[in-house]
C-alpha cells in the first residue's frame, strides 16, 4: 500500500494552490460551478420523489438511469438520499437489485447490501465482489465514488487477513481513506487478534485523525491493554473536552447521575480491573452457593422501547424497535403491559448494567459535532442514560456490555459446577447450546422464538411466532422451575428483562447473558 509519498504530498499542495488561483482568478467559473451544484441538487429531489412514489422502484431506477437524463453520480446521490428518508423503499431497491440494469448502480446496491449486513463475507464470497468491480471501477462514470465505497466493504466485512493486502491490490493510499475508514481498519485489526498490525498502523495513521478519531482509537488500546480503571476516567475526561453536542449532553445530563453511584456499588469500569470483575463474579458465585436469589439485568440502546421520552426516543422509535424485533408492531395494550413489566424488573435487579461513556465512544459519529436526530443510536443510548436514574440505587451497577466479558470459560465452568441446575433460555437452536456446555449433566435448555434477525440464520431457534404473543407461556414455565441453586442463563432481549426478575422473585439466580451467547455459539468457542 503507498503510505503517501513526498511527491504525492507535493501534488496534494500543487492542487490545493490551483484552487485557490481560480477562486481568485476566476469568480465567473466559481459561480457557475455553484450553479450546477444547485441544479444537480434539484435533481436529486425530483428522482428521490419520483422513485418513492412509483409503484415499481426498480422500474423507475431503470427508466431514469437508461435515458442519459440524469448523470450516475446525482441517482446515486438520490438513492442515498431515500435509504435515510424512505428505508422502505431503499430496502426494495435492494432486495431486487439484480434486476437493476445499471451494471454500476446494481453493483454500489450490492456494496449497499454487504454493509446493511453484518456478518462477515467468506475468501469466496468476497472474491465474487472483488472481481466484477476491477472489471468495472475504470468504465465507470463516477470511479471515485466507487473506488471509495470498495474501499469501505474491505475494511468492513472482508476477512480481516485479506484487508493489507486488498488494499495494496487497489492501490489504495491509506493516508487518503476517509477518518471512519481509518477507525475501521483499526477496529477490525483489533477486534481480530492482529495486536502488532494494531500497534503499527495506529502510530503510522494517527498524525492525520482528528481528537475525534484519536479518542476512538484511544478506546480501542485500551480495550487491548487498558489494565486499571484509571482508564475508564482518562477516556471519560477525553469525552467530556471534546466540544460535540454528544460531550456536552452527557457531561450535563448523565455523568452526574453516575457520579452519585456509591464506590462499593459502582463496578462501571469493571472491565478495565481484574481485582474487581472478580469479585463481581465472586459475589455472583457465593450467591448461588449459598442459594440467595439474584438478577443481573442489562439496558442498551434497544431498551429505550421501555424508556421513550417523547424528546430522545419518540412514538416512532417505539415502532421501529418491535419492527427490528418481531416484525410487526403490537397492539397498544400489548405494548403498555410488556413497558410496566420491564419496568419492575428494573426495581428488583441486584446487578443492573447500563450504557456508559465507552458506548458513547464507540458509537458517535465523526463528523457530527451537533445534536443527534430522535430514534438515533446515540438518542436511544442517551434515552437509556437519562431513564435509568431512578434506578441506580442500592444496586450495584456495572457497563451494559459487561457480559462479553464478565462469561469466560473458567467462570461458565463454575457456575455450572456449583448449581443445582442450570437453565438457558433462549432464541439460539438448543443443540448448539447443549454442544458447547461445560456439561449436559444439570442442564436444560428453552427454546423461544428468536429474534428477527436470527430467524434465518443456523444458530437461530425454529420456533414459530413472536415472543410478545407466548411470553407468558414461558414465564409458567420458568416459575416451575426456579428455586434456590438453580442457575437461568438468558438471552431474549428485552422481555428476557421479565424472565430474569420472575426467575429471581422464585429464589434462583437470573443473568443476563445476551449476545455473550450468540457470539460463543457462532464462534463454535466455549458457551454456555
Amino acid at each position: 500500500m503507498n503510505r503517501g509519498s513526498p511527491l504525492r504530498q507535493a501534488k496534494i499542495a500543487l492542487k490545493k494552490a490551483i484552487v485557490n488561483a481560480v477562486i481568485r482568478f476566476l469568480p465567473g467559473l466559481v459561480r457557475n460551478v455553484v450553479a450546477r451544484s444547485k441544479a444537480a441538487q434539484d435533481d436529486v429531489r425530483i428522482l428521490t420523489h419520483a422513485i418513492t412514489f412509483s409503484r415499481d422502484p426498480v422500474l423507475s431506477l431503470n427508466f431514469y438511469s437508461g435515458d442519459g437524463c440524469f448523470a450516475k453520480s446525482v441517482i446515486w446521490r438520490s438513492l442515498v438520499k431515500l435509504e435515510e428518508t424512505e428505508p422502505r423503499v431503499f430496502g426494495l431497491l435492494i432486495e431486487n437489485r439484480s434486476s437493476v440494469h445499471s451494471d454500476e448502480l446494481r453493483l454500489k446496491l450490492e456494496l449497499k447490501h454487504v454493509l446493511r449486513n453484518e456478518s462477515i463475507l467468506t475468501k469466496e464470497s468476497f472474491d465474487g465482489l472483488l472481481l466484477p468491480y476491477l472489471k468495472l471501477v475504470r468504465l465507470a462514470e463516477e470511479p471515485k465514488g466507487l473506488a471509495s465505497m470498495f474501499a469501505t466493504v474491505v475494511i468492513a466485512r472482508a476477512p480481516v487477513e485479506r484487508i493489507e493486502e486488498t488494499l495494496g491490490q487497489l492501490g489504495t493510499d491509506t493516508l487518503q481513506l476517509t477518518e471512519f475508514q481509518k477507525v475501521k481498519f483499526l477496529s477490525r485489526l483489533a477486534n481480530n487478534g492482529f495486536h502488532d498490525s494494531f500497534i503499527s498502523w495506529s502510530k503510522e495513521l494517527n498524525s492525520g485523525m482528528t481528537q475525534a478519531g484519536k479518542l476512538k482509537v484511544s478506546l480501542m488500546r485500551a480495550h487491548l491493554f487498558g489494565r486499571d480503571s484509571d482508564s475508564f476516567r482518562v477516556l471519560e475526561e477525553q469525552f467530556a473536552n471534546l466540544g460535540f453536542d454528544i460531550s456536552r449532553q452527557y457531561t450535563q445530563g448523565v455523568r452526574p447521575l453516575y457520579d452519585r453511584i456509591p464506590v462499593d456499588k459502582n463496578y462501571l469500569a469493571a472491565k478495565f480491573d481484574r481485582e474487581r470483575l472478580d469479585s463481581l463474579r465472586d459475589f455472583i458465585l457465593d450467591s448461588v452457593a449459598a442459594g440467595n436469589a439474584l438478577s443481573y439485568i442489562r439496558v442498551g440502546d434497544g431498551e429505550c422501547y421501555g424508556m421513550a421520552d417523547d424528546a430522545l426516543v419518540d412514538e416512532k422509535g417505539i415502532t421501529r424497535q418491535e419492527i427490528h424485533w418481531w416484525g410487526e408492531q403490537l397492539e397498544d395494550h400489548q405494548r403498555l403491559e410488556l413497558q410496566a413489566q420491564f419496568k419492575s424488573s428494573l426495581e428488583s435487579a441486584d446487578i443492573l448494567g447500563v450504557p456508559t461513556v465507552l458506548r458513547l465512544i464507540k458509537d458517535f459519529n465523526l463528523a457530527k459535532t451537533d445534536s443527534y436526530p430522535p430514534n438515533s443510536l446515540i438518542s436511544r443510548i442517551l434515552c437509556v442514560m437519562q431513564g435509568v436514574g431512578p434506578y441506580l440505587e442500592n444496586r450495584m451497577v456495572v457497563e451494559d456490555q459487561s457480559n462479553l466479558y464478565l462469561f469466560n470459560r473458567e467462570f461458565v465452568n463454575d457456575l455450572f459446577n456449583n448449581a443445582k441446575k442450570v437453565c438457558v433460555i433462549s432464541g439460539v437452536n438448543s443443540k448448539l447450546v447443549s454442544e458447547l456446555a461445560p456439561s449436559n449433566k444439570n442442564l436444560t435448555t428453552i427454546e423461544i422464538p428468536t429474534h428477527r434477525l436470527l430467524r434465518d440464520k443456523d444458530v437461530g431457534s425454529s420456533i414459530e411466532g413472536i415472543l410478545p404473543h407466548v411470553y407468558k407461556r414461558y414465564l409458567d414455565e420458568i416459575s416451575a422451575l426456579s428455586e434456590p441453586g438453580v442457575v437461568f442463563l438468558i438471552s431474549a432481549g428485552f422481555i428476557g428483562k421479565i424472565f430474569i426478575a420472575e426467575a429471581a422473585k422464585r429464589g434462583a439466580v437470573a443473568l443476563d447473558v445476551g449476545q455473550s451467547l450468540v457470539n460463543s455459539v457462532s464462534a463454535e468457542g466455549y458457551a454456555v
